[in-house]
């Protein structure tokens, strides 16, 4: 596992370089969050954990949800900023909830993670954040890599 500084430093690198598009998995819970609310997200508060560009939300707050992204990387939370989505730089597998300014407990109907829990410092942290965070009734939607797909 990496140390949180180079962890951080390849994210930030990352981001400032390319904005990486909407990818297959963020396709994927995209059509997934859409498909179990009917279509109708207009007014959910929505939170991505690990939102890379910000793309995710972006189309989520296009069609009417209140989005809310935490990061490790400072350059992801400046694009998405540029995106008029709402984010904030912090680990919410290593510091408690408390500590951010944008989440706060029983506030959200959606958790979003593609492709960020098999990078996490510390699992049961992190879901017991995320636990904290959604309202009763609160939807989590995750991917995680397969890797005997072929």
């Amino acid at each position: 596992m990496w140390g949180k500084m180079e962890q951080k430093n390849i994210y930030d690198d990352k981001y400032f370089r390319i904005d990486t598009g909407f990818s297959l998995r963020s396709k994927f819970v995209m059509d997934a969050i859409l498909k179990k609310f009917h279509n109708n997200i207009a007014g959910l508060k929505i939170l991505e954990i690990g939102f890379g560009p910000g793309n995710l939300l972006a189309a989520l707050q296009e069609r009417g949800a209140y989005v809310t992204g935490v990061e490790i990387s400072d350059s992801a939370c400046h694009i998405s900023r540029e995106k008029g989505v709402e984010c904030e730089k912090i680990d919410l597998s290593v510091s408690p909830i408390e500590e951010s300014k944008v989440v706060g407990e029983g506030e959200f109907d959606i958790c979003v993670l593609v492709e960020v829990l098999e990078h996490t410092n510390d699992y049961f942290r992190l879901i017991e954040n995320i636990n904290r965070s959604l309202k009763v009734g609160g939807v989590l939607f995750f991917t995680v890599p397969n890797f005997n797909y072929r």
